[in-house]
């Protein structure tokens, strides 16, 4: 089974008809990541092909200097 690096499939292997769950840690890019899922078994002569996408963490700011801080608009 071809996949990215990134994403966890559940089950890895497995024998007959079944269900694969997609999972990964948490995206912290600013932009979405995709990938390709391809599966192949013995005796099935076209692989099955799926894309997945994450997406980006939202984007933030933090400012701490250990004491309340404030910005003025202009």
């Amino acid at each position: 089974m071809a996949k990215p690096s990134w994403l966890k499939l559940n089950p890895s292997t497995g024998s007959g008809n079944g269900t694969i769950a997609n999972s990964a840690d948490a995206h912290t890019g600013r932009t979405a990541r995709t990938g390709t899922v391809t599966v192949t078994g013995v005796g099935v002569s076209t692989p099955s092909v799926y894309k997945v996408t994450q997406s980006p963490k939202s984007e933030f700011a933090s400012f701490d200097n250990g004491s309340e801080m404030s910005a003025p608009k202009t």
